[in-house]
This record gives structure tokens, C-alpha cells and sequence, in this order.
């Protein structure tokens, strides 16, 4: 297995019980708070989803889970559990309504309820994303080349299957907008200048060779061209 971690979402289902079904959300929701994890999460009932940061791709894994949960409240309940979510949604406070049905968001160490996820999704995705890859520097200081190579494969086809926006994609993380702009080519030059001072560091320290310094420095991609090409390293 790959020491280099997906940016995609972690999903984890869990078992709940219909006499308190907040319960395992509730004791969940305790276990994150006290990772202090800075990440993106999602947790109702039935399924925790994890992202390393709160990208399209995890605020869309969090709806199809409430969609699974209440799917199984059907299952379960039939047509009664919605006068049930009904009832209790009136007398029960928001934080522990949405553990028994909506779920929660945990954005950041800050708690958000489920019932607001649109309007959280467009505070945290805006028009710009910059997604983080998970251990890139160390993954960097091992100076195997195809543990990026193999990740940064399956991210580009990814990418390249959405034509409509403007992405740009380097070994420590991706950037997607939803057009080009100033900030867009900002934020890419700022994250390219970042990755480069990694890859000095540890050439000055001999910690990779020159020649791994410019095979790493290869894996430049963008939906523009111009962007998509290596820039020196000064």
C-alpha cells in the first residue's frame, strides 16, 4: 500500500439503536473533539466521513450519507419516521436533533449544523479550493518518485473530466476554481513557490539528489498551459 494518503473522503458506518439513536453520533462527535483534528467532518447516526479539508468532494459524500441514513430510517420505520423526525425536531434542542437525524459538521474544530449545509459548503468552498496532499514532504524525503507518480495520475484523470473549471495540480496539492482569475494564478504561484522551498531544503541537505530535485519539480499540471509548465526554481 501506497504510504501517500487520498485527498479523497474517509467513510466509516457505524450501528446506531432506535431507542437513542443520537447516541452514536453523540459519543462519535466526543471521540473527533478530542483528536483537536483540524480537518473536515461529517457525523449522523449511521456514518462519519472525514476530509483533509472541506472540499466539493466531502460536502458531497456528507449528503449522499444523510441520504443513506434516512433511507434506512425508511427501511426501519416506514413511512412514520417522518412524523417521528417531525415531532422531535420540535422539542428537541438543534445540537441534538441534528445528532439523531441531520448530522453535524465539524469544520475546522468549529461545530456547524447539518441543516445549514449549504450555506456551510459555499462559505467553505467559495470560488477557490486548495486541497492539501497529506504528507507530502516526508513522502518528498523518501525519494521514490512513483509515490507521487501514481497519486498524481488519478488526480489529473479526475480533473480533466471536469473541462468547466481551472485546477492546477502539483505533488503537495491541488488547487480548483471555477474559472481562471488573478487569484486563481495567485494562489498557484504562491503554493508552486512553497513546494520549491521544500524541494532546496532538503537538496541543500543532501537529503535528495539533484537530479530527484528535477524529476519532482516535472510534475507540474494545470488546466492552462502556461501554468502547467516548470517555472525555475529562484
Amino acid at each position: 500500500m501506497s504510504i501517500l494518503l487520498s485527498l479523497r473522503p474517509i467513510v466509516t458506518r457505524r450501528t446506531f439503536e432506535m431507542a437513542d439513536q443520537a447516541a452514536s453520533a453523540r459519543e462519535e462527535l466526543l471521540r473527533i473533539q478530542k483528536l483537536n483534528d483540524d480537518g473536515a467532518w461529517y457525523v449522523n447516526p449511521m456514518f462519519t466521513v472525514r476530509s483533509a479539508a472541506p472540499d466539493a468532494a466531502f460536502f458531497e459524500e456528507a449528503q449522499n450519507r444523510l441520504g443513506a441514513f434516512f433511507g434506512e430510517m425508511r427501511r426501519r420505520l416506514r413511512s412514520h419516521w417522518r412524523g417521528k423526525r417531525l415531532i422531535d425536531k420540535s422539542r428537541l434542542s438543534w445540537k441534538e436533533f441534528s445528532l439523531t437525524y441531520d448530522g453535524v459538521f465539524l469544520i475546522h474544530g468549529q461545530l456547524r449544523e447539518c441543516r445549514d449545509l449549504n450555506t456551510i459548503a459555499n462559505e467553505c468552498l467559495g470560488d477557490l479550493q486548495v486541497t492539501p496532499t497529506a504528507d507530502a514532504v516526508r513522502i518528498l524525503q523518501t525519494g521514490d518518485l512513483s509515490l507521487f507518480e501514481e497519486f498524481l495520475k488519478l488526480e489529473r484523470e479526475e480533473l480533466e473530466s471536469y473541462p468547466e473549471i481551472s485546477w492546477f495540480l502539483i505533488p503537495s496539492c491541488r488547487i480548483v476554481a471555477a474559472k481562471h482569475s488573478s487569484r486563481f494564478e495567485a494562489e498557484c504561484k504562491k503554493q508552486w513557490q512553497d513546494w520549491n522551498r521544500n524541494i532546496r531544503r532538503l537538496r541543500k541537505q543532501d537529503a535528495i539528489t539533484p537530479e530527484f530535485a528535477a524529476e519532482v519539480r516535472k510534475l507540474r499540471f494545470s488546466s492552462d498551459s502556461s501554468l502547467g509548465d516548470p517555472l525555475p526554481l529562484s
